[in-house]
């Protein structure tokens, strides 16, 4: 069985790290403080906050890219983000990084051609529903009174706001909010909503689990919890809701630290190591 990088970090030592370090040719002309596995957001921010305590750094990274599993396909219509999608005005430690950088916004609702020409297709037996006029109209909406109006994953956000009880996202831990540790589905169920309706509120565009059966409506709530505490953290100079054009992000980050290709060489050979 190939080493794993988990336990590859795990097992290091100060002896075998030096061993390592002599395998590449690198290491006889350079001497580094410290070395960082990873060129993902959590290595470079790790190599800049060394860097300012005078630490010299270099950065391993396995992939022929840096960002981790923040990646931006731009050969796809509007940039698909593959990794994380936005950064909130509320993400107080990422502002403050991206404030020191001098790095500029990137809004999709200004900057992306595609954002307001969105447009909405519901598919339900044979039948397409291109508006939220088609929804209210539609035979197959099951919904009745006001939540007619509302498409399904809007009654399912509705639903929750309106019913979660926790104040804060610390009550995540708090025993008196065990009780509410059942299945999504079995609180629509008791709020009254029928099984066709459930399908439709957490199977159309699901935030969190594969199936109403799969996920804790607690978690539901701890989610609905945390967005409401991010609004008030949102700094009202900031959109809302932003990107960072990732690769400016990254070269910035690479004028802090040194970011060494040499190492793909030592870092794939690593893998080729069998456990004993």
């Amino acid at each position: 069985m190939g080493i794993k990088r988990r336990n590859f970090i795990k097992g290091l030592s100060g002896s075998v790290v030096g061993s390592l370090l002599k395998i590449n040719p690198v290491s006889a002309k350079n001497n580094y403080d410290v070395a960082i596995i990873g060129a993902g957001l959590a290595g470079l921010n790790a190599a800049i906050l060394l860097e300012k305590f005078g630490l010299k750094v270099i950065v391993l990274e396995a992939n022929s890219r840096v960002g981790g599993k923040l990646l931006s396909e731009k050969n796809l219509d509007g940039t698909q983000e593959i990794g994380g999608t936005s950064i909130g005005s509320g993400y107080t430690r990422l502002n403050r990084i991206i404030d020191e950088l001098n790095l500029d916004y990137y809004v999709p609702s200004v900057n992306s051609p595609y954002f307001d020409n969105r447009s909405l297709l519901i598919s339900i037996k044979g039948s397409s529903i291109l508006s939220r006029s088609d929804w209210i109209n539609s035979e197959h909406n099951p919904f009745k009174d006001e939540w007619r109006e509302k498409y399904p994953w809007e009654s399912l956000r509705a639903f929750i706001n309106n019913s979660n009880p926790l104040e804060s996202v610390k009550d995540w831990y708090n025993p008196n909010f065990y009780q509410h540790d059942i299945s999504l589905y079995e609180a629509l169920s008791k709020f009254g909503f029928n099984k066709e309706q459930i399908t439709m509120m957490s199977g159309i565009n699901p935030a969190h689990g594969d199936n109403a059966k799969s996920i804790s409506v607690l978690q539901h709530y701890f989610s609905s919890t945390w967005v409401k505490n991010q609004r008030l953290k949102m700094d009202p100079n900031k959109p809302p809701i932003f990107q960072m054009a990732m690769i400016a992000f990254l070269n910035v980050c690479q004028n802090y630290s040194e970011v060494t290709w040499h190492w793909i060489i030592l870092l794939n050979s690593l893998r080729e190591i069998k456990m004993a």
